[in-house]
């Protein structure tokens, strides 16, 4: 089995997630497979999902990272905590 992060969300995960049909639901696991790339500067690997690297992607969307929305923290499509407790980077 191959190592590669994009290998494994779409030959191995989706065709066995049967709750994973949509086909727009299949272009967002692409798109962030392809954000997650655009960070990192290369294709991503399994070996990179990990709690430290993901908070740092994480962030860098909230930044404005992702190029199709903009900073997400202004769209209110990403919250790394309940919304209530305010941003996660500690800014106003």
């Amino acid at each position: 089995m191959s190592d590669d992060l994009r290998h494994w969300v779409f030959e191995v995960y989706l065709p066995q997630n049967v709750r994973v049909r949509d086909a727009q639901t299949r272009k967002n696991y692409r798109h962030a497979v392809d954000d997650f790339a655009e960070f990192l500067g290369r294709e991503p690997w399994l070996a990179d999902l990990t709690d430290e690297l993901l908070s740092r992607f994480l962030l860098y969307l909230l930044d404005g990272g992702d190029r199709r929305n903009g900073p997400l923290a202004e769209t209110g499509m990403l919250y790394l905590t309940d919304p209530a407790a305010g941003d996660p980077r500690g800014r106003a």
